[in-house]
């Protein structure tokens, strides 16, 4: 652990292995912070080259930055590009304070056991900014990796892109309200699982393209923001479950692909709306069930394409409207 209590200064540190040399444990502990009042622009840059990496980093302050390799390399101001390529690593990024900016790459490709890359990132505070790319050299060979964000306080913003297979997205918000997560995931077999509680004007935008993408979306609160968009499709493709719990929300739910579009959509509360739009397919497919329990709800389908269309809608409440078109 190295411990740098000099505020408003840039450090740095540097990691690099040969081609080829695997670590087969690398643990590096960087940047742990403590201060009575909140520091600013502190910032660390890492490279490191090899597999079976560990790395730890800690931020006590405000203003903080880690630095990655994003392709628009300028992102919240870092223009220094830093390099994690290797497999089977686990990076934890833990920001404590508000107004901190993460930007993060991974170039990895399948390590042991189908495993790429673990990205843990934890703000509990509000202002905080990120964005991680678990595959930015854009190879499409990226698979078997892990993002975990958790997001306390609010306001916290992280846009996350994830290309290649079987990866997993798992975002955990909670308090204050605000908080955003924008995700385009380019993959097959991908789970994105979106979990907030408290606070109200979260918004959550999932993009999926790829097979199999299974999408959970739990959210407490008034007026949340959701968004999720499927393109692809198998067999036992195309699912999205989303279950509110409050009042003002908006849900737009969009599948297009071969089959197997699935909405399971289901809110609690007053005044929500809810647009999910079908289209495609050849064989069974585009089933959508929504169950509604409140007053003042909109909820809208369009199922069009050349399978069988199927809805499945329990409304309970007053003053509720409800619009389907099917058509093939």
């Amino acid at each position: 652990m190295l411990n740098y209590h000099s505020m408003g200064k840039q450090m740095k540190k540097r990691m690099t292995g040969a081609s080829g040399l695997s670590r087969k444990l690398l643990t590096v502990m960087l940047l742990s912070i403590s201060a009575t009042s909140w520091a600013a622009d502190n910032s660390v840059y890492i490279e490191q080259a090899g597999d079976d990496g560990t790395i730890t980093m800690t931020q006590d302050g405000s203003g903080n930055r880690v630095k990655g390799i994003l392709s628009n390399g300028t992102a919240g101001g870092n223009t220094d590009p830093a390099k994690l390529v290797g497999n089977v690593q686990t990076v934890t990024i833990d920001q404590k304070g508000p107004n901190n900016v993460l930007t993060l790459g991974a170039n990895t490709t399948v390590g042991t056991n189908g495993k790429g890359i673990d990205i843990n990132y934890k703000v509990d505070t509000g202002g905080n900014v990120a964005f991680i790319n678990s595959n930015n050299n854009g190879l499409g060979v990226s698979a078997g990796n892990l993002i975990d964000i958790i997001q306390l306080g609010g306001n916290a913003v992280a846009t996350v892109s994830m290309l290649g297979n079987t990866n997993n997205l798992t975002v955990r918000s909670s308090g204050g309200g605000g908080n955003k997560i924008d995700a385009t995931i380019n993959a097959d077999d991908v789970s994105a699982t979106v979990d907030q509680t408290l606070g109200g004007a979260n918004e959550t935008i999932l993009a999926l393209t790829g097979d199999k993408g299974y999408v959970n979306i739990t959210s407490t609160g008034a007026a949340n923001l959701t968004s999720v968009t499927q393109d692809g499709g198998a067999t036992n493709g195309n699912y999205a479950k989303i279950v509110l719990d409050g009042s003002g929300n908006q849900t737009t739910v969009s599948q297009t692909g071969v089959s197997d579009n699935t909405v399971d959509y289901k809110a609690v509360g007053s005044n929500n709306i809810a647009s999910i739009t079908q289209s495609g397919g050849l064989t069974i497919g585009q089933y959508a069930k929504a169950d509604i329990l409140g007053s003042h709800n909109d909820v809208g389908i369009i199922q069009q394409g050349s399978v069988d269309n199927l809805t499945n809608i329990k409304i309970t409440g007053s003053s509720n409207t409800y619009r389907i078109l099917q058509k093939n």
